[in-house]
């Protein structure tokens, strides 16, 4: 899978999030939340700041989803909505 242009490819590492009683937070009721972490899996050409294997934090509402080989999920994303590199 190759990203082309300013479009990144993302798997999102799954985080689990709890609140003060320490219950888990699932993405669906977590609206305070607007990043997710992610690895970076493919870049563009014009990408200048990712490189492939870097962990990022990226706009939630922002991309596309891709499902791979039936199981598989990735986020295509252009590079102006990562808004962390780690």
């Amino acid at each position: 899978m190759k990203a082309l242009g300013n479009w990144v490819v993302l798997k999102r590492k799954d985080e689990e999030v709890t609140d003060k009683l320490g219950l888990v937070v699932s993405d669906i009721t977590d609206k305070g939340v607007r990043h997710k972490l992610a690895e970076v899996i493919s870049v563009g050409k014009e990408v200048e700041d990712l490189v492939v294997g870097d962990q990022v934090y990226y706009d939630f509402a922002a991309g596309s989803q891709l499902r791979v080989s039936g199981e598989d999920i990735f986020t295509v994303i252009s590079e102006k909505h990562i808004v962390i590199k780690l």
